[in-house]
């Protein structure tokens, strides 16, 4: 019978105890340090191996996998394995799944027909990259831009909606779970930023993000569900993603009797409000930023612009982003009506090839013909 390596209880008991003082040893230089080993894994992606990176942060079929934090996507994008010439003016576009390209390939995104126009700027080369993430937010599109500020930008395309900036106290769906999975990003903007963001974080905080137990604050080792989610992702280099194709068509659908936001949403009753803060937190970064209303569909009815908004709601918070985006100097386009009904697919704000390069074809006159510019927004 073969032997114990410890002949003793007490030698057991030594050896069990030296074990976990070297792990304690351990947790507390990761703790000191700020490290957390499964945020650091799961930035790993097979990309580097088998690709160059993707052209998106995510695609319709990434959602039922789960979310990694948006360091990691970066990681997997194309803008991490590009490096940035000095004929390069790099430009990040923010936005919601229309401005992603839901339902279109890759080739035929915004920020591919905006690449293939050949905009020169200031002497350089426009190369746009597809930072856009699914459902409208202000707050989540600026933890994006927080992340890509590594990547050395020279011009932020940041495209919002009136649902970018809804202030209800109760949001779902998957941008709560992006918060949660990017909450030190987001914490750390807030204690940036607690003259912009502060009220806000009060207001939406408890709503947004999970309490952790009490027991995270002392170990090192955590976030192990994002384990399984990041394993999928090493294989998302050779299955190719769904991109969400429809046949639908938004303007043959009959409209709804309400539309999802009516003048008397709770998260508009105030415009505007403490999520239009965040505009201002891009404005502190030293990058030009460009704030554009994007398209939508334009439904002929004298109550409804679509089933998203309201016409009371929607002609309310066109007039309120006029006004503030003027008043901090934040250079602003207003293309709400550019695209006609036969742009739009499945939704109000998805559009076909065709009406992607027009609003692409319409967004590289601006810059051709205005330039860029950085906010008024003074640093704290």
């Amino acid at each position: 019978m073969k032997e114990s390596p410890f002949p003793t209880w007490g030698e057991f008991a030594g050896a069990l105890a030296k074990a976990l003082i070297l792990v304690a040893a351990l947790n507390t230089m990761l703790l000191l340090a700020g490290i957390n080993p499964v945020r650091e894994l799961v930035r790993l992606n097979t990309y580097g191996i088998l690709d160059d990176g993707r052209d998106r942060l995510t695609y319709p079929s990434d959602l039922p996998n789960g979310q990694l934090p948006v360091d990691a996507q970066l990681f997997a994008h194309t803008i991490h394995y590009t490096d940035k010439g000095p004929d390069e003016f790099r430009v990040l576009v923010l936005g919601e799944s229309g401005i992603a390209g839901w339902g279109l390939p890759d080739e035929h995104t915004f920020t591919a027909q905006l690449n293939d126009l050949d905009v020169q700027i200031e002497g350089r080369q426009l190369v746009a990259y597809n930072l856009a993430y699914p459902q409208p937010s202000a707050p989540r599109d600026a933890i994006v831009l927080d992340a890509a500020l590594r990547y050395d930008p020279d011009l932020v395309v940041w495209f919002v909606t009136a649902a970018s900036f809804n202030n209800e106290p109760a949001p779902v769906g998957a941008n709560r779970v992006f918060f949660n999975v990017n909450r030190p990003r987001l914490e750390a903007l807030a204690a940036q930023h607690p003259d912009l963001l502060g009220p806000w974080m009060a207001r939406q905080g408890a709503n947004l993000l999970d309490d952790p137990p009490a027991w995270q604050q002392i170990v090192a080792l955590t976030d192990q569900d994002l384990l399984p989610i990041w394993f999928n992702t090493l294989f998302y280099p050779i299955l190719p993603p769904d991109l969400g194709v429809t046949d639908v068509m938004i303007a043959e659908e009959p409209l709804p009797e309400r539309a999802r936001y009516m003048a008397d949403h709770p998260g508009y009753q105030q415009m505007p409000n403490l999520t239009w803060d965040w505009l201002r937190v891009a404005c502190r970064v030293d990058v030009d930023l460009l704030v554009i209303n994007r398209p939508m569909w334009v439904a002929d009815d004298e109550a409804l612009y679509n089933p998203l908004y309201g016409r009371d709601l929607y002609d309310a918070y066109r007039a309120a982003m006029q006004a503030y985006t003027a008043e901090w100097g934040i250079a602003y386009a207003d293309l709400w009506d550019l695209l006609p009904a036969q742009a739009y697919t499945d939704t109000a704000l998805h559009t076909d090839r065709q009406g992607t390069l027009r609003l692409a074809e319409e967004v590289a006159a601006i810059l051709e013909t205005q330039g860029t510019q950085p906010c008024m927004e003074p640093s704290p």
